[in-house]
C-alpha cells in the first residue's frame, strides 16, 4: 500500500530530526514545508497545472489541411 503524503513526510522530518537538534517548533515548520513539497511533486507528476504541456508543438499544430487540437493533441 502506498504511503500518504503526511506519512512521508513525517518520515522524512523524523530522519532529519534524528541527525539535528530540533524544536518543536521547527518540527512543525519542517513537516509543513516537507508536506507541501511533497504535494507540489505529486501535482506535477499527475500533470496538475505546473506539469502541463501540449500534446504537440504550437508550431506544428496548423497544417495545410487541418488544425491539431493544443489541449488533447487531435484533429
Amino acid at each position: 500500500m502506498a504511503k500518504t503524503l503526511t506519512e512521508m513526510a513525517a518520515e522524512i522530518v523524523a530522519a532529519q530530526a534524528s541527525h539535528a537538534v530540533m524544536a518543536s517548533d521547527d518540527m512543525v515548520g519542517a513537516l509543513k514545508k516537507t508536506f507541501e513539497a511533497l504535494k507540489n511533486i505529486k501535482t506535477i507528476e499527475e500533470g496538475g497545472p505546473e506539469g502541463d504541456a501540449p500534446p504537440v508543438d504550437p508550431k506544428k499544430s496548423i497544417q495545410r489541411n487541418y488544425i491539431i487540437n493544443l489541449e488533447d493533441g487531435k484533429k
